[in-house]
């Protein structure tokens, strides 16, 4: 999914105030945890960084997790929104639904990468 597109399909999903600058940086704390939590530790992504997107990101950008995991980003994009309209009831729902995409997600990408800790005990 790319940034345009988690953008677009929360706007159509619920309707909102917030500026894309503000989505934005909202994208870039999942992206920065999926990639702080997920792709960091494994050995295929050492040289691979994450730069937090900003006004000048491309909309075309794609973001880390691929389908069918990407739901998470729009699950997260309306929760954000309905945590600052104060609708915690409807923020905690989106939350939890986030949570178990992202989980899904991790225990899929730690199922599916070698692990740097596990490749240095195999060397060793």
């Amino acid at each position: 999914m790319t940034i345009g597109k988690a953008i677009d399909v929360c706007n159509r999903l619920r309707p909102n105030q917030y500026k894309r600058i503000d989505m934005l940086r909202w994208l870039s704390e999942v992206d920065g945890r999926i990639f702080t939590e997920i792709h960091k530790v494994h050995i295929n992504d050492s040289d691979e960084s994450f730069e937090e997107y900003n006004a000048d990101t491309p909309e075309d950008t794609e973001l880390l997790a691929p389908f069918p995991y990407d739901n998470l980003y729009v699950h997260y994009l309306c929760a954000m929104i309905d945590y600052f309209n104060s609708e915690y009831a409807r923020y905690n729902n989106g939350m939890m639904q986030f949570n178990e995409v992202y989980s899904d997600y991790s225990r899929w990408y730690n199922r599916t990468h070698l692990t740097k800790d596990i490749h240095i005990k195999i060397q060793g």
